[in-house]
Order: structure tokens, then C-alpha cells, then sequence
């Protein structure tokens, strides 16, 4: 019973978080190629 009760509370805390967790990884993957697109225009620029 116990862990039924820690499964459903886990399961809640996993719902709750998924969005904040899809729009981090979001902001993050933009992020990155941000970053990657500066460095080739840099590289770009030096030649």
C-alpha cells in the first residue's frame, strides 16, 4: 500500500514537471544553435 501511495505521489510530481522540463530542454536546444551559428560566422569572418 505504501508504495502504491509513493508511485501515484511520483507519478504526480512527473506530470507537474513535464512541461517545465520540455520548455528548458526548448530554450536550450534554441540556445545551442544560437551559439553554433555565432561560432560559424566568426569562422566565417577570420577567412
Amino acid at each position: 500500500m505504501l508504495y502504491a501511495a509513493i508511485a501515484i505521489i511520483v507519478a504526480g510530481i512527473m506530470a507537474a514537471l513535464a512541461p517545465i522540463v520540455r520548455e528548458w530542454s526548448e530554450h536550450r536546444k534554441r540556445k545551442d544553435e544560437e551559439k553554433k551559428e555565432k561560432q560559424e560566422k566568426e569562422k566565417r569572418g577570420r577567412h
